[in-house]
C-alpha cells in the first residue's frame, strides 16, 4: 500500500489514501481517540477479518451520538501537497511541571532486557508478553508468536480484551469533542482551530458554561490532538497529543496540572482506568515505564507504538476495562503484550 504524506511549512504528517478514508470505522471506547481514527475491532482484525484500519480524518457514523468530522481538518488539510514518504518517526516534545506525585521512575538501564513472559506488577497487575517472530502484519492485523499460535495467545483474555470502554466522543458547534460525566454534571473537552497561517489548535474543557482548563494542541495532523477525557473519584484527565514541526508526543493534565515533567515524561500517553484506577505510559531517556495508581513501573520496552495513522493505526494500544493490549520492541525485538487484573 502506497503510503503519502501532507507537507505544511516543514510540518511533515502521514496522509491517508482515498481508499483508507473510505473504509475507516470508529472505535467505541470511553471518551478516548487512541492514535487516528477508523480503528477496527481488535480481535477481528487480528483474526484476519478487517481489511483496513484508519483514516486522516476522524470520523464517527450516525447515529447514534457520532458524526462525520469535516470543519477544520479538512479545510487544513486541502492546504498540504501530497508526496510519497514513509511513516515519519514521533519525534519527543518539551514537558510541563505536574501537579501528582507519583514515585521516581527506576534508572534507565538499557542492557536489562527481561526473560521472564509473565510477572507481577505494583497494584497486583499481571503483564504478560509473548515473544514475536518478526514485526506484526499489518493488513490484516496478524504476529507470528515465537512459541504457541495467535489464536492461542488471544484466546487467554478474550473476555476482558471484549469489555472496551462506551464511545462519548461528538460534534459540538462544528468542533470535535469528547465528554464524561463529572461530579452532578458533565465535563465537554473541545478542540477548536483558530485561522491563520499556520492555523492554531487549542483544547478547552467546559462545565456547563464555565471553562476550566485550556491548553495548545499544535498545527492541524492526521491524529486528532483529543486522545481522552477520563473522570474518576471527583477528579478529571485530559489527554492531548501535541503536534508542532519539532514535537510528536503525547500531554497529560490531571486537574488542571500537566503530569510530564515530574517523571521527565518526553511523551506521556494511553491515559485510562484500568480496573478502576489510573494508568498511562511515560517514555523516558529511550525506555518506556507504566505509571499506576501513581506509581512507576518500568517496561523495560524502547517502543510501543502509539498515536499511529492510517494503516498503521491496529498497532496502537487497546483499551479495556480490566487491561491493556499493545506492542512493544525491546532491544529491536518485537513482542505482544497485555496488562490486567487478571485472576
Amino acid at each position: 500500500m502506497c503510503q503519502a504524506t501532507v507537507r505544511f511549512q516543514g510540518l511533515v504528517f502521514p496522509r491517508v489514501t482515498e481508499r483508507e478514508r473510505s473504509d475507516m470505522r470508529r472505535p467505541g471506547h470511553h471518551a478516548g481517540l487512541q492514535g487516528c481514527p477508523g480503528d477496527e475491532d481488535p480481535d477481528a482484525m487480528l483474526k484476519g477479518e478487517a481489511n483496513q484500519a484508519g483514516a486522516v480524518i476522524r470520523s464517527w457514523a450516525n447515529p447514534p451520538g457520532q458524526v462525520r468530522v469535516a470543519g477544520f481538518l479538512a479545510v487544513a488539510l486541502s492546504l498540504f501537497a501530497c508526496t510519497p514518504a514513509p511513516f515519519p518517526a514521533a519525534p519527543s516534545g518539551p514537558t510541563s511541571p505536574p501537579v501528582s506525585s507519583p514515585s521516581a521512575l527506576p534508572p534507565a538501564d538499557t542492557q536489562h532486557a527481561l526473560q521472564m513472559a509473565s510477572r507481577i506488577l505494583a497494584g497486583g497487575l499481571r503483564l504478560e508478553e509473548s515473544a514475536l517472530m518478526r514485526e506484526p502484519d499489518l493488513d490484516p492485523l496478524s504476529f507470528l508468536p515465537a512459541e504457541g499460535t495467535q489464536e492461542q495467545i488471544l484466546a487467554r483474555h478474550a473476555v476482558q480484551r471484549r469489555a472496551t470502554f462506551p464511545d462519548r466522543s461528538s460534534f459540538d458547534e462544528g468542533n470535535p469533542s469528547l465528554w464524561a460525566p463529572w461530579r452532578d454534571g458533565t465535563l465537554v473537552a473541545e478542540l477548536a482551530t483558530a485561522s491563520g497561517d499556520p492555523p492554531q489548535q487549542t483544547v478547552e474543557l467546559r462545565y456547563g458554561e464555565q471553562v476550566l482548563f485550556s491548553a495548545p494542541a499544535g498545527l492541524p495532523s492526521p491524529a486528532l490532538p483529543l486522545q481522552g477525557l477520563w473522570t474518576f473519584d471527583g477528579h478529571w484527565a485530559l489527554e492531548i497529543l501535541m503536534a508542532t514541526p519539532d514535537v510528536w508526543a503525547g500531554r497529560i493534565f490531571e486537574d488542571g496540572e500537566p503530569v510530564n515533567e515530574e517523571l521527565g515524561c518526553e511523551d506521556a500517553f494511553g491515559f485510562q482506568l484500568l480496573a478502576g484506577t489510573p494508568f498511562y505510559f511515560c517514555q523516558r531517556q529511550g525506555l518506556i515505564a507504566a505509571v499506576y495508581d501513581g506509581q512507576a513501573i518500568d517496561l523495560h520496552y524502547s517502543q510501543i507504538p502509539h498515536y499511529r495513522c492510517c494503516s498503521e493505526s491496529v498497532l496502537n494500544p487497546r483499551q479495556a476495562e480490566e487491561m491493556v493490549s499493545f506492542f512493544a520492541v525491546r532491544d529491536g525485538a518485537w513482542y505482544y503484550v497485555e496488562i490486567g487484573a487478571f485472576d
